[in-house]
């Protein structure tokens, strides 16, 4: 996928940019269709599994999800994510001979061949994104304050909603990036900068899910105003609270994102940040990594470098309680290298159905039915006693009711500015 350092990079060969991605996420978006049709249950599955209406759908969709991602921020194999998507689908007792015949495929283009037996992939010299953008639809939500886009091979599962104010928030970046950097003529600012948002929109649907569960709200706002938290490491343009965010993709830079948390416009920026404190206030960064094996496992490395820039830094992630998992072991310093051992900070255990995250898609608090691990790194592994005060604080606000993070009447914050970010 195509990587640009800065926005200045990314407006310099914005249209080969979307050509890039529109042919990517049309390939797999189309692979997925075909995948899908040939879906079925396995022999071995179990009836009451079998009786599960949606089963099917929701599991692969999920599966899915993942591994688009994977492919996406493409650090690891594409064969070996393939491979993992083919283990997860029998995982679920599902089969799908589309699928198994794609085994041992090493590229993208040579899975979509199979996928789609045998049609071409499109290519960034022949995909039309106007065709590819066509397919994104407006569909109607119950609440006014809301709207809601869907592609129309599959309304049901690839469906994003958000408040109208950050579409509106992502329009105006749009048109600020396309005013500013490209000098596109007034007339042509908005249907531009829609056809971005649309396209921005493509290339989320497919991981929607996995992608809009976080932090509730107000914890948000506590780890802004208590712990001076001023960077989303993993996040987007469509869900993200603090002002400065990183998240997957290059286009993400036209609606305000950093780019990816792994570039070096991250380290860059923290740096701008420090001189502006004082001289012992602390610097909090929420890396919150999707729970996929190859993004704990680089999630570890980048906790790594970040803590290692200066002692005020802190950073804070909350991930799944796969203990045995080597991502995990490596998030907690219990793996072989043991990198992180001497600077993690906090490990706290929330214990399934105790804690909550947040669906940013539909407003909502979400009953965690899993456990989760919240661990605080700082160079030298150690914080202060009003720190540790305000974790307590922090860890008894996640397993806060619900009802008590909010009203039917809230809305989502627009985002928490605390330093007007440099430009």
């Amino acid at each position: 996928m195509p990587g640009f350092e800065s926005a200045e990079n990314l407006a310099s060969d914005l249209d080969g940019c979307m050509r890039q991605y529109a042919a990517v996420t049309l390939t797999l978006l189309s692979a997925r269709e075909r995948i899908v049709k040939d879906l079925r249950f396995s022999k071995s599955c179990p009836n009451f599994v079998r009786r599960r209406k949606s089963y099917r759908k929701y599991e692969f969709h999920n599966c899915y999800g993942r591994f688009y991602i994977a492919v996406i921020n493409g650090r690891i194999p594409f064969k070996k994510v393939l491979e993992k998507l083919q283990s997860e689908v029998r995982e679920k007792h599902l089969e799908c001979s589309t699928l198994d015949a794609c085994a041992g495929v090493s590229d993208l283009q040579d899975f979509a061949e199979k996928a789609r037996c045998g049609i071409q992939p499109v290519t960034k010299e022949t995909v039309d994104v106007d065709a590819v953008v066509g397919r994104i639809e407006e569909e109607p939500v119950d609440d006014p304050s809301n709207i809601k886009f869907v592609h129309d091979s599959d309304p049901e599962y690839l469906s994003l909603e958000m408040t109208k104010e950050r579409y509106q928030e992502m329009i105006t970046s749009a048109e600020t990036f396309l005013k500013t950097r490209l000098n596109v003529e007034d007339s042509d600012i908005l249907p531009r900068a829609t056809k971005l948002f649309k396209l921005c929109v493509v290339c989320y649907i497919m991981a929607s899910s996995p992608l809009y569960w976080g932090f509730g709200p107000k914890v948000y706002q506590f780890v802004g105003s208590q712990l001076n938290a001023q960077l989303e490491g993993y996040a987007s343009p469509f869900n993200h609270t603090l002002n400065r965010y990183c998240s997957p993709f290059s286009l993400d830079m036209v609606f305000g994102s950093l780019g990816t948390v792994y570039g070096a416009p991250v380290i860059e920026e923290v740096r701008k940040v420090l001189p502006t404190l004082e001289a012992d206030q602390p610097l909090t960064l929420v890396l919150n990594p999707p729970y996929l094996e190859s993004e704990l496992m680089n999630c570890a490395h980048r906790v790594a470098e970040l803590v290692d820039l200066d002692a005020r830094i802190r950073v804070l992630c909350i991930v799944p309680q796969w203990d045995d998992a080597p991502g995990i072991k490596a998030l907690r310093g219990r793996d072989e290298a043991g990198k992180l051992k001497g600077v993690l900070a906090e490990d706290r255990l929330l214990g399934k159905y105790e804690h909550y995250y947040w669906d940013y898609q539909k407003w909502r608090p979400i009953n965690a039915k899993f456990g989760s691990r919240l661990l605080l790194y700082s160079k030298d592994g150690r914080l202060r006693d009003d720190e540790r005060e305000r974790i307590e604080e922090l860890v008894a606000l996640m397993k806060k009711t619900p009802e008590e993070e909010a009203s039917a009447n809230e809305r989502p914050l627009k985002s928490v500015r605390l330093t007007p970010r440099a430009t």
